[in-house]
């Protein structure tokens, strides 16, 4: 009976401590494959900038995937209305098929939904066609 006691107490100790560790390493959700289609009107020489749609983030962690592009520098910026009211949020460089997931997100929440509305952004050459530039987003 004593070794029963033990091994429950055991067990519930143990599920405890789990118990906050299995959310904090939870998966992200998949948000989809998006191109870099916008037009945002910048120019630095010869490069223009284009950005995805903004996704409705959660805050905490939010990843950046590289679907089909030669290595490239890629802008994360929330977005808010009105004339240049959009905050920068992170900027790396990132291969192809390769991801970067980024914390703390949680401080770009705002607004009636309490989420962060993300985009990302970059560069291009003239020409080509801005579709095939695409990244997939996980919140």
């Amino acid at each position: 009976m004593r070794i029963r006691k033990l091994g429950l107490t055991f067990f519930a100790v143990v599920i405890a401590l789990l118990i906050p560790f299995s959310t904090a390493f939870a998966a992200l959700d998949y948000l989809g494959r998006y191109g870099l289609t916008i037009d945002t009107g910048e120019k630095t020489g010869n490069l223009y900038y284009y950005r995805t749609e903004y996704v409705h983030s959660d805050g905490g962690s939010f990843k950046v995937c590289n679907y089909n592009m030669s290595s490239t520098k890629f802008f994360v910026y929330e977005y808010d209305p009105g004339s240049n009211n959009d905050d920068y949020v992170y900027s790396w460089t990132l291969g192809m098929s390769k991801c970067y997931t980024f914390t703390g997100l949680d401080k770009f929440k705002d607004g009636d939904n309490n989420k962060a509305e993300l985009y990302v952004k970059s560069a291009r050459a003239s020409g080509g066609l801005a579709y095939e530039r695409q990244v997939k987003l996980y919140d």
